[in-house]
């Protein structure tokens, strides 16, 4: 093959090509505690501003949303404030499911009684939001260390 014909395949490859752009890493931001009143509750989100166009969420049986906020917090994130009231306390088999397709969740509670911080890995299908009393299990470095290897081998 000549120089000339090898420079036309390169020219070739080259406008075939699309410009090369790295997935994005969308993550969130969860709280959840205790409203002001009785059986009441609040959810804060901190999330894209895409996946905040879509802020359906269902709520479990016997809990209803009284009142949804939106705002933009800067850069391409917003912030969702849900209010809830429920006529039982939350279950340990409740939860809340959200649509949104995140990567990464870390989930704040203080509905155990004490402060608790977990991290949710989203489905295909969005988030399901553990809303009955949370245990933060420990876990080892060990078993998340693969786990955050392959998130960022999928993401570079």
């Amino acid at each position: 093959m000549s120089a000339e014909s090898l420079a036309r395949a390169a020219l070739a490859l080259l406008l075939v090509a699309g410009p090369a752009a790295a997935d994005v890493f969308q993550s969130g931001e969860l709280r959840l505690e205790a409203g002001e009143e009785p059986a009441t509750y609040e959810l804060l989100a901190q999330v894209p501003g895409g996946v905040a166009r879509a802020p359906e969420v269902e709520w479990p049986e016997g809990c209803r949303q009284t009142e949804l906020r939106t705002q933009a917090v800067g850069g391409d994130r917003s912030l969702l404030q849900y209010r809830v009231a429920c006529d039982h306390v939350p279950a340990r088999r409740d939860v809340i499911r959200a649509p949104w397709r995140l990567d990464a969740v870390r989930l704040k509670s203080n509905l155990a009684g004490t402060p608790t911080v977990s991290t949710i890995t989203p489905s295909a299908e969005g988030l399901v939001i553990p809303f009955g009393s949370l245990d933060s299990p420990h876990r080892p470095w060990f078993e998340l260390a693969p786990a955050m290897l392959w998130q960022g081998m999928l993401h570079i």
